[in-house]
């Protein structure tokens, strides 16, 4: 995968060329169960800065920013849970594997074995998107070892785990600190769902995990909405880089520490 940073200029948050990107090695891909995973083009890695500021996290200490929102004022979360899911023939999911370490569903085909499971399952055992696979058929790993075991003929025994949807509300001035991996659209590859973060810098982000550790998130935590704007990677990054005063994300949360 090739990452790179984007940089904007102070006080204008006019898009500066890029940083020269850095090549490093990957065994990811976003694609489909029944296929074998392609290459991927680029992924996009970007630190996310307010453009108006210059305040940076350093020396672990916070810069002064004004204080987060309350849990209080927002919607209440829901818990994880794990479920056993056993079907017999074609199961019909795609997953992403953009995250080597967090392999979730991206999308159930109707004509497979888990959309005819979805109809009979409890709400709280429905496979839906987003939806983790932690194992198949007893079988933890990455992404591409998941991706294997799931193109095999036969009976599947799948462990997933449903996210805890958490919704992070940060007030600027002052630096995000959150570094967001996506993988692009391609020719042989669909890209990802949605960002998850790949590491927190302090900043904002890293004042709430402190000050609200019930609902902290984490790396590999996926980024669904922005200010109440969803769809591509892309549009949710933008989403990010254009707010002004309010950040209010609304996250997959996958209990990663």
């Amino acid at each position: 995968f090739l990452f790179g940073f984007l940089s904007f200029e102070k006080g204008t948050g006019k898009l500066l060329a890029p940083a020269a990107s850095v090549s490093i090695a990957a065994t990811a891909a976003m694609f489909c169960c029944c296929a074998e995973p392609p290459a991927s083009e680029v992924v996009g890695e970007v630190k996310l800065r307010d453009p108006g500021h210059e305040e940076t996290f350093r020396d672990g200490r916070f810069v002064k920013t004004e204080p987060a929102l309350q849990p209080e004022e927002l919607e209440p979360t829901q818990e994880t849970s794990t479920f056993e899911v056993k079907v017999d023939g074609a199961h019909g999911i795609q997953i992403d594997g953009s995250d080597p370490e967090c392999t979730i569903v991206r999308k159930i085909n109707e004509d497979g074995m888990v959309a005819k499971w979805n109809t009979s399952a409890p709400e709280n055992k429905v496979v839906k998107e987003g939806d983790r696979v932690l194992e198949v058929n007893g079988t933890q790993g990455s992404s591409i070892e998941m991706s294997k075991i799931l193109r095999q003929e036969g009976s599947f025994t799948l462990l997933l785990q449903k996210p805890q949807e958490k919704v992070v509300a940060l007030r600027r001035p002052g630096e995000l600190g959150v570094v967001l991996n996506y993988q692009k659209a391609g020719t042989n590859a669909q890209g990802s769902v949605s960002p998850w973060i790949a590491k927190i810098n302090g900043g904002l982000l890293g004042s709430w995990n402190v000050q609200n550790p019930e609902e902290a998130v984490s790396v590999h935590d996926r980024i669904r909405s922005v200010n109440g704007i969803s769809g591509t990677p892309e549009e949710i990054m933008a989403a990010i880089r254009d707010s002004k005063d309010l950040v209010k994300m609304r996250v997959h949360h996958y209990g990663f520490l």
